[in-house]
């Protein structure tokens, strides 16, 4: 019977310190499958924009420039004739269905994550987050937290932006 109790607990210990990695796995294969279903399944959309929203609003608290929003926009097919506000640009690119354009956008040109995704390495930053990060030129990090214990989604973005990069993209 104790041996029951051990083998039982020895498993689920070994799923709650891997199931962040398998995540994380599926989640780059899907993207770079461009399995945009997948994909969204993964990721908490309010939590990601509310991460994305604060870092940008620190750096343009009131207007993007338009050049950058005309870039970004065109990416995911979502043109728009006004200038936004930074709170209104986040809510419209960081949703399930501009990533299901990005992604058709990507593989319609042939455009494969394999290059963009050489270099990713992930850890633990506590129980209940998970870091995954992708460096190109610069870092991204992507962080999932635990969703009801054994489930992890996509909360967070801590992107490699400064005053100096933005002024320099448009």
């Amino acid at each position: 019977m104790n041996f029951r109790i051990f083998f039982i607990a020895l498993i689920l210990i070994s799923y709650l310190l891997s199931s962040p990695y398998i995540i994380a796995n599926r989640m780059l294969e899907a993207a770079n499958d461009h399995d945009a279903e997948t994909l969204i399944g993964y990721i908490d959309f309010p939590a990601l924009r509310d991460s994305v929203r604060k870092q940008l609003e620190k750096l343009l608290p009131v207007e993007m420039p338009s050049e950058l929003q005309r870039r970004i926009l065109s990416a995911i097919n979502s043109p728009s004739s006004k200038l936004l506000t930074v709170k209104e640009m986040i809510d419209i690119v960081v949703t399930d269905k501009s990533l299901r354009a990005l992604l058709v956008n990507m593989k319609d040109n042939k455009a494969g994550l394999e290059s963009l995704l050489t270099e990713v390495s992930m850890g633990w930053r506590g129980f209940g987050e998970f870091a995954v990060t992708v460096k190109r030129r610069r870092e991204v990090k992507f962080i999932m937290s635990r969703d009801k214990l054994i489930f992890w989604k996509l909360t967070a973005a801590i992107l490699p932006i400064r005053q100096a990069y933005l002024q320099r993209a448009i």
